[in-house]
């Protein structure tokens, strides 16, 4: 679909079977920018404003960037209520065009099931691609589930001007295979402007990295990242560097990652974990490395052969009976300083976060049990079938 200079709202719709790439090339062939299909779903340009509710997108394949939406010279892109499944073979799902102003902003999102191709060299793959000149990606009460072979979020450094920024709140990563890279990945201005990441009332949960969940480096130049952390838990993500949920990667000479930072109140079972033994990082810290299971820690429970039921009784996420609503009177239960999140009034659920007097740790706050909201599933809405590409028959 191209949406050209237009302001449109999709809403209840379907689209899928989407084949973005070269077709003679097989699955095994690495991508390179040579390759067809840029926003093989939904490529919007020149001024175009897309709104995107209630919709499901699934099984797109081979795509050099932004397989789902691929957004230049676009006015801001808001999807709600919607999810991202069962497609692959691409470098990135969501993709901005390099130097434009674009705002990508994700509520109540699902995205499962994903997985990235092999790269050339000097390239990235990723879910969200490209954040770099001016970037502005919010990513609010969602799910990463079950994902393969990415970055949740590269933001790289381009020779230029760099204000790449990425908000994190009440998201739930659990069960992604970072295997190729960090799982976030974050590096200062090579020239011009400062990179802002930001990750508030979140839970990491049984992730695979290579090196570590959060990777931050400072390359040239006198310019720096701010990075705000404040109310994440951290629980059995395996990594090659087992201290290292946080890695800090200095540059040659004296000067320091960080132009600021904001880091208090996080639990990991990392025991090593600057989170845990950095002065400037540990205020408020849980330290997680007692716990010997996800029942410990989290009001879920296991089925008879140990698994932990992690989306509950009714089998939706967002409700009251998840599994990673914290244990009443846990660790993670009243625990955070309520003014570090004041800016943040529900939960992943859509529920007051202020249970009890204390702000909880996670994405999820213990208390009230009925949804507030439902991901529309894979037969709740209607079909658009966009097959063969519209962007390679044009």
């Amino acid at each position: 679909m191209i949406v050209y200079n237009s302001t449109l709202t999709l809403d209840g719709l379907t689209f899928q079977y989407v084949y973005g790439g070269n077709s003679s090339a097989t699955d095994s062939r690495l991508i390179t920018e040579a390759d067809e299909g840029k926003g093989a779903f939904i490529f919007a340009a020149n001024q175009s404003e897309l709104t995107i509710n209630n919709c499901v997108f699934r099984y797109g394949k081979r795509s050099v960037h932004g397989q789902m939406i691929y957004l230049t010279g676009s006015k801001p892109l808001r999807i709600t209520n919607s999810r991202f499944t069962e497609s692959g073979l691409t470098l990135s799902f969501f993709h901005r065009e390099e130097g434009s102003n674009e705002r990508m902003i994700f509520e109540n999102c699902v995205f499962d099931n994903l997985s990235t191709t092999s790269a050339s060299s000097g390239q990235n793959t990723s879910l969200f691609g490209n954040l770099t000149k001016n970037a502005n990606i919010e990513l609010k009460n969602s799910l990463l589930y079950n994902n393969d072979n990415f970055y949740m979020v590269h933001m790289g450094y381009v020779a230029g001007q760099n204000s790449a920024s990425m908000a994190i709140e009440n998201v739930l990563v659990l069960n992604n295979n970072s295997s190729r890279t960090d799982f976030i990945s974050a590096l200062s201005p090579l020239t011009e402007g400062t990179a802002n990441l930001s990750i508030i009332n979140s839970s990491f949960i049984n992730n695979i990295s290579p090196s570590s969940m959060i990777s931050t480096a400072d390359k040239t130049g006198s310019n720096k990242l701010n990075l705000t952390m404040h109310n994440n838990v951290f629980y059995g993500n395996k990594t090659s560097e087992e201290g290292s949920t946080l890695t800090e990667i200095l540059k040659t000479g004296s000067n320091q990652v960080f132009q600021s930072t904001s880091i208090s109140h996080n639990a990991t079972d990392k025991s090593s974990s600057k989170l845990l033994t950095n002065n400037d990082y540990n205020t408020g810290k849980v330290d997680l490395s007692s716990s010997s299971s996800l029942t410990d820690l989290f009001g879920g429970s296991t089925d008879a052969d140990g698994n932990f039921d992690a989306d509950g009784a009714d089998d939706k996420w967002f409700t009251g009976d998840d599994g990673f609503v914290p244990k009443e009177n846990g660790v993670l239960h009243n625990v955070c300083q309520n003014d570090v999140v004041a800016d943040i009034n529900a939960d992943i659920k859509g529920h007051a976060r202020l249970q009890g007097g204390t702000v909880d740790i996670g994405a999820y706050e213990f208390g009230e049990k009925e949804a507030t909201l439902e991901i529309k599933g894979l037969s709740s809405v209607s079909e658009l079938i966009l097959y063969p590409n519209p962007i390679r028959s044009a």
